[in-house]
Parts: structure tokens; C-alpha cells; sequence
């Protein structure tokens, strides 16, 4: 038997394409010779990373930090928030402004004082704060 020769592709990582080797043995790696001009094998990519399924979480937002910020009897100085809210669950009441998104804040320094007062037309009671102006 004469020498027989292994044609193959590789991949170059240098030159774009695919260059053309021979190789004059037997066989290669245990598998048989081919013809030349023939490819031996032909290279299948498999997948590298696990493919990502959907989830139905992940759409939480981060808190927006509502809530009484200056407590009952505290004194403050003018312009301090005192509840920041969603709507009116405390109302102003004396010395006390509203924002347009319905932040209670203080128009002149002094002590905070919250009150319930009943509602006449409809017997519901509503919260109120107060500012007492310090003396």
C-alpha cells in the first residue's frame, strides 16, 4: 500500500474562510483516510450557555418612602415635609400647606399637633395636622 492521503477543513483564526491541509498518514486520530478534495468531517456548534427561560417576576418598584416624617410634638422649622401621601388621608389644618402631589409641609416653624375632627355632611372623621408656632 502507498501513502495515502487525509483532506480536511480548519478553521483559521487569522485568515477569514477556511483553508485547505493534507495530511499524508493513515488515518487521523483513528479514523479512516479519505479521498483529497473530500471533506473528512463536518463541525456542528453546539450551544455554550443554557438558553433562558421567561419568568414572571422582575417588575417590582422600588419604594417611594410615604409615611409621617415629623411626629406629634416635634418642633420644626418652616417648609419641613410632615406626611408625604398618596391622596388626602391627613388633611391641613392650621400653618400647614399642600403640595400638588398631596404632601402636608409647614408653613412657619413651630409644633406639630394632629386632630381628628368629624365631618358634619357625612359623619366621617378626618385626620388633620396642625402647626402650633412656638412662643
Amino acid at each position: 500500500h502507498g501513502p495515502r492521503t487525509l483532506s480536511f477543513q480548519m478553521l483559521s483564526a487569522t485568515v477569514a474562510g477556511f483553508a485547505r491541509a493534507t495530511c499524508r498518514v493513515g488515518g487521523f486520530f483513528g479514523f479512516p483516510a479519505v479521498q483529497a478534495g473530500a471533506p473528512a468531517w463536518t463541525s456542528v456548534r453546539t450551544a455554550t450557555k443554557k438558553a433562558a427561560g421567561s419568568t414572571s417576576n422582575g417588575r417590582k418598584s422600588p419604594g417611594k418612602r410615604l409615611g409621617i416624617k415629623k411626629h406629634e410634638g416635634t418642633m420644626i422649622k418652616a417648609g419641613n415635609i410632615i406626611v408625604r401621601q398618596r391622596g388626602t388621608n391627613v388633611h391641613p389644618g392650621l400653618n400647614v400647606g399642600m403640595g400638588k402631589d398631596h404632601t402636608l409641609f409647614a408653613l412657619t416653624a413651630g409644633r406639630v399637633k394632629f386632630t381628628r375632627q368629624q365631618v358634619s355632611y357625612d359623619g366621617r372623621v378626618r385626620k388633620y395636622v396642625h402647626v402650633r408656632e412656638a412662643l
